[in-house]
């Protein structure tokens, strides 16, 4: 199916309005985006039961979680120049159809024939993390998007925690197969849901499409701006210890402490949870305008690695508490970061989907690596909490948000230009 015909397919004019499109529209972004968590992270406890349906090792089975990252470097700094030249809804649409493929990996014959869906479905995955921010600036009211940034920022962590607590009874419930289809099921539900709503913009598709020459100097711009770099430093390190901790801390949990598997597996629950009040009460703070962006920012900067270090090596009697602390300072830099970038003066749809693409590709040639390199020592034999620790410092990464200048008080409440009409 050609992005065309994604474009005209049903509810080609939307019955919603603007206001009620201002909050159906972001519920659809958050129930993606959670569902594809669940379908992502729901393999990461099954995979004694993976590697014994697949015939493979460790590191093979680490391959389908990996996988996703992978794609995940490449993809989101095309997903800009896809938007821009086929529009918003129609890149939406395809990304939607794209993740909707995880509910029949489980049954595909043979392990390249998963690794291949999975990377599909990172596909998918990639650009709808990219344009979930053009959506909310071409969507939401401007005193509303800083709350709707914080439940995207938590939409992925939501769905790997109902990934990581439910794939084990359902597991004993209708096998591993049968887990991990229906953690995927929620893709295909949304997939629908996205047609469903009509038009993502609150104007229609150009008639004409964008020339790539056009796109392609639109994007040469941003790849120039010193914004775009700073975002995807900022994002890079707490993304990259996001991955690390949710392929490795089961396994530390359980080779240093004694942990049974459920119980590794709630304490990465745990820090996941944590995260999701801490990014509404900043989602909350931001729409009120209380408080500067940039400090909500150097709050998660100066918790996170603290909060990790503390999870990595405190005992049973103070391990609640650095596990709450590594949550909230995980996701508290999420929301003020896409906030400030969207503040930025003359930021446009077109110019976040870019900026977020670009920022997308960096962090996760990063994070993609970085489980990959711990593992390649502990195969030699290095114990994994010395890797693990220095590990933590990747969590400072949010102070370049000092760098970039903060507006005072809100950004204007006229809609910018959707990205479905053309660049100039």
């Amino acid at each position: 199916m050609n992005a065309a015909a994604l474009s005209a397919l049903p509810a080609a004019r939307s019955s919603l309005s603007p206001g009620l499109r201002a909050v159906v529209v972001p519920a659809v972004l958050f129930g993606m985006y959670a569902s594809f968590g669940a379908a992502w992270m729901s393999v990461v406890p099954l995979f004694p039961e993976v590697r014994a349906l697949l015939g493979v090792d460790a590191a093979g089975a680490a391959w389908l979680v990996t996988v996703v990252s992978l794609v995940k470097s490449v993809v989101p700094i095309l997903a800009g120049l896809v938007a821009a030249r086929i529009g918003l809804t129609a890149s939406m649409r395809l990304a939607a159809v794209l993740i909707a493929v995880a509910v029949v990996v489980p049954w595909l014959p043979g392990y390249g024939a998963q690794v291949a869906a999975r990377f599909v479905f990172g596909t998918g995955g990639a650009m709808w993390l990219a344009l979930m921010g053009a959506v909310v600036v071409d969507v939401v009211p401007a005193g509303r998007r800083g709350f709707v940034n914080a439940l995207n920022g938590v939409a992925v962590n939501t769905g790997a925690i109902v990934g990581l607590k439910t794939a084990l009874p359902l597991k004993d419930a209708v096998g591993a197969q049968g887990a991990l289809t229906v953690l995927a099921a929620g893709t295909v539900v949304f997939a629908a849901l996205v047609f469903a709503c009509g038009p993502l913009s609150q104007t229609p598709p150009a008639a004409a499409k964008t020339p790539l020459a056009d796109v392609g100097r639109a994007y040469a711009r941003v790849l120039g701006e010193q914004t775009t770099w700073i975002v995807a430093a900022a994002f890079t390190g707490p993304l990259a210890l996001y991955l690390v901790m949710n392929t490795w801390l089961p396994t530390h949990l359980q080779t240093t402490f004694g942990l049974t598997r459920p119980e590794a597996m709630s304490w990465l629950s745990t820090m996941n949870l944590w995260g999701i009040p801490a990014s509404l009460l900043i989602g909350v703070l931001l729409q009120r305008n209380i408080g500067a962006v940039r400090l909500h920012i150097l709050t998660g900067a100066a918790l996170l690695p603290l909060g990790v270090l503390g999870a990595l090596t405190a005992g049973a009697g103070w391990r609640p508490v650095f596990f709450a602390v590594a949550g909230i300072g995980m996701f508290v830099p999420v929301a003020p970061l896409v906030t400030l970038l969207q503040r930025q003066p003359g930021m446009t749809a077109a110019r976040v989907g870019m900026v977020m693409g670009t920022m997308g590709s960096v962090t996760y040639v990063v994070s993609s690596v970085a489980p990959n390199v711990i593992g390649h020592f502990v195969a030699r034999g290095v114990a994994i909490d010395a890797l693990l620790v220095p590990c933590c410092l990747l969590g400072l990464t949010p102070a370049v948000a000092l760098l970039p200048p903060e507006p005072r008080g809100r950004a204007p409440s006229a809609p910018p230009r959707s990205i479905d009409r053309p660049l100039p």
